[in-house]
């Protein structure tokens, strides 16, 4: 996958921000909600260009094209970066932001921000099946979702947004919905695929100290995590625990693995047995054949402060 500094070095040409911007940069990697505003506003520009626009079509020549296309093979982040290294490049990854390879994420981000909520239509909670709750997720947001959904893990932490309040029981259900859509079925492959979205979702929610909204997402993703109250062919499934796991193994961070990990064993087994679990050596032994040693060390190390404050009450 191409880098910043690949397009910088193939193009001659380099980052035009100021250079205090620069460092503050380099420091600090740009957090998903700084593209997804730049994201929507490009989204919105390109929508207002006529289709037979002169200058448009001077834009999308041959070499915006090929650019558009290198583009498409960075990270997002640095595909919206990329505008402000020159004019060209800024041109091209416009177009891969908003007709290329990340353009169904554009689509997801102005359809899902001038979403409908004054929906007269409800749908029931895993949680609280006697409550109704307000649907708003429409089958054009579902078909959005499903195309931008292997684009972009960070979608749903991104479509949540910064919120700091404990997340509403209505935003859960319809985010079940969505990944419902995505991902119909219970199977490795798409669990590899929600865990790597929810490790998102677990670093947002838990700067405020809401600890397993991932899982919970999970278990409105599939009702069938919830074990405690539901029949659970997960539960019955040989080598469950090794399965969460693996799936946590697509993941980049150990401690957000063993936190979604540890938020799903309360509702596949309830806490006392998933107390029992939640051990460090059950993630010795669960992570074993991990080959990125820092992140099973992460891992480790967050269930095992687990197990010291359970054993300090």
């Amino acid at each position: 996958m191409l880098s910043l500094k690949d397009l910088e070095a193939v193009s001659g040409c380099k980052v035009t921000r100021p250079p205090e911007q620069a460092d503050s940069r380099k420091e600090e990697r740009p957090s998903a909600s700084r593209f997804w505003n730049s994201f929507a506003a490009a989204a919105a520009r390109a929508t207002k260009k006529k289709s037979g626009d002169a200058q448009a079509a001077q834009e999308l020549s041959v070499p915006t094209e090929l650019w558009a296309h290198a583009i498409e093979f960075t990270p997002l982040d640095d595909a919206v970066r990329a505008k402000a290294i020159s004019n060209a490049l800024c041109r091209s990854a416009r177009a891969a932001l908003t007709k290329g390879r990340w353009a169904p994420v554009a689509k997801l981000v102005r359809a899902w921000a001038e979403r409908d909520l004054a929906t007269s239509a409800t749908c029931l909670s895993v949680f609280d099946e006697d409550e109704p709750l307000p649907l708003y997720v429409t089958d054009e947001l579902k078909t959005l979702f499903c195309a931008a959904w292997v684009a972009e893990p960070r979608l749903i932490a991104e479509m949540i947004g910064n919120r700091s309040d404990r997340p509403r029981n209505d935003i859960m259900t319809n985010f079940g919905l969505l990944l419902r859509a995505a991902e119909p079925e219970l199977n490795d492959d798409a669990l590899g695929r929600v865990f790597a979205c929810m490790e998102h979702v677990d670093a947002l929610w838990h700067l405020h100290g809401i600890r397993y909204s991932a899982a919970a997402l999970i278990v409105q993703w599939q009702p069938s995590f919830y074990a405690i109250r539901n029949e659970s062919p997960f539960l019955e499934s040989y080598g469950w625990l090794s399965r969460l796991f693996r799936a946590g193994d697509r993941c980049g961070d150990g401690a957000r693995v063993g936190n979604i990990i540890a938020g799903l064993l309360r509702y596949l087994v309830g806490w006392e047995e998933a107390d029992a679990i939640e051990t460090a050596a059950t993630a010795r032994a669960s992570t074993a054949r991990w080959a990125d040693e820092g992140k099973r060390a992460a891992l480790v190390a967050a269930w095992t402060s687990s197990e010291q404050q359970r054993s300090d009450y």
